[in-house]
């Protein structure tokens, strides 16, 4: 396992900056960006497919991202301190990567998440009534943007 270590951290690392719409960062500030991510879901706890939905929808280059964070003193610190390490990321890319920001959000971060309990319940209507018609519902709301 530890032979394969380099090789999952890069490509976590990878898909971490894509959530963030973000391209590349250096070794350093990715790392701290992404630990401060972790522990402000933790502290705050904020589910992650509402935190980087929330940071899709509420991304603006003029201003602060809007954080569904919670009251305590600790998640408030955290915060703010993302936000500090979040524009130190943006202030590391070139104009055409800053541009691709909410493009790359939108992709990286979709409005619907396929999780077990979705796939389930949609499987069950289908198998027990030939119901087809979440399966459609899911699928109509997998295409849109």
């Amino acid at each position: 396992m530890a032979r394969f270590e380099p090789t999952y951290r890069q490509t976590y690392q990878t898909l971490f900056w894509q959530r963030l719409g973000l391209p590349d960062l250096p070794e350093d500030l990715g790392t701290d960006l992404i630990l401060t991510t972790l522990k402000l879901l933790a502290v705050s706890q904020v589910g992650y497919h509402e935190f980087f939905g929330n940071l899709r929808d509420g991304f603006a280059p003029d201003r602060p991202v809007p954080l569904p964070v919670g009251p305590s003193d600790e998640a408030i610190d955290l915060a703010a301190a993302w936000q500090d390490l979040y524009r130190q990321a943006l202030q590391t890319l070139k104009p055409a990567d800053w541009e691709a920001v909410p493009d790359r959000l939108r992709q990286a971060n979709p409005t619907t998440v396929l999780l077990r309990p979705a796939i389930e319940a949609v499987w069950e209507k289908i198998v027990t009534d030939d119901d087809w018609q979440p399966f459609q519902a899911l699928a109509t709301a997998l295409r849109a943007p």
